[in-house]
C-alpha cells in the first residue's frame, strides 16, 4: 500500500512536531511534505502533487487563502485555532473540503485520519458526479450529431453508388468515386462510434485534451 503524500502547512515549530509524533506513533502511512510559510507551500504545490494539503489558517506571510488557486482538486483541511471557526466557515465556501479546530492539547490529532478518509471520499464522488455529469453531456452531443450527419452522409452515398453504376471510361472520375466512397464509410464508422458512447474517456491533443471517441465507444476493446 503506497504512503498518502500530505502537504502539511504549519509555522507553529510545536505544532509541527505534535503532527509528526502523532503519525510516527500511530505508524500512520504518511509521507509529510512540511512547508513553513504561503510561499514555501506555493513552491511544493508547483513542483509535486499531494493527496491531502493539511495547513494552519493563519500563517506568518498570510492565509491558507493565498495558496487555494494552486491546490486544484486536491483536498484542502484547513486548522483554525479556538474562536475561530467562523473564519474556516468560510475558507469551506471557498473550496476547502473540511476543517479541524486547534486545541492546546492537540486532541484534535485524534479525529485527523478519519477526517483525511472523509475528505478523500468526498473527493471521489465528486470526480464520479463530474464525470457522469461530463457523459451525459457527451452521449447528448452524439445524439445531435448522429441525427445531423446521417442523412447528408446518405445522401451522398446513394448519389455515389448512382454515378459508379455508370459505364464510364473516365479512370480519375472512378478513383473519385472510389475516395468519397471510401470516405463515406469512414463516416459511417464515426457515427456508429458516436452511438455506441457509454463512458467518458479523453486524450491527448496538442495543448489540451479531447474525448476520445474509440475509448469512449469501447471501439478499443
Amino acid at each position: 500500500m503506497n504512503k498518502m503524500k500530505i502537504l502539511h502547512i504549519e509555522d507553529d515549530k510545536v505544532d509541527r512536531m505534535a503532527f509528526e509524533k502523532f503519525v510516527k506513533k500511530g505508524n500512520l502511512r504518511y509521507d509529510l511534505t512540511i512547508s513553513v510559510s504561503v510561499e514555501e507551500a506555493r513552491k511544493a504545490l508547483k513542483n509535486n502533487e499531494f493527496d491531502i494539503v493539511l495547513s494552519d489558517y493563519q500563517l506568518g506571510d498570510g492565509t491558507v487563502m493565498d495558496i487555494m488557486d494552486l491546490t486544484n482538486k486536491t483536498p484542502v483541511i484547513i486548522v483554525t485555532g479556538e474562536g475561530d471557526e467562523k473564519i474556516a466557515v468560510k475558507a469551506l465556501k471557498e473550496g476547502a473540503s473540511d476543517y479541524l479546530v486547534k486545541d492546546a492539547e492537540s486532541k484534535y490529532l485524534n479525529i485527523l485520519p478519519i477526517t483525511i478518509e472523509n475528505a478523500l471520499i468526498k473527493k471521489k464522488a465528486e470526480e464520479k458526479h463530474i464525470q457522469s455529469e461530463k457523459l451525459e453531456a457527451i452521449i447528448e452531443f452524439a445524439c445531435a450529431a448522429c441525427h445531423e450527419l446521417s442523412q447528408p452522409l446518405t445522401i451522398i452515398s446513394c448519389y455515389s453508388n448512382l454515378l459508379q453504376g455508370k459505364d464510364t471510361t473516365d479512370e480519375s472520375l472512378k478513383k473519385t468515386l472510389a475516395i468519397i466512397q471510401e470516405q463515406v464509410e469512414r463516416m459511417a464508422k464515426v457515427i456508429h462510434k458516436f452511438q455506441n458512447i457509454n463512458q467518458y474517456k479523453t486524450k491527448k491533443y496538442i495543448d489540451r485534451r479531447i474525448v476520445d471517441i474509440d475509448k469512449s465507444s469501447g471501439a478499443e476493446d
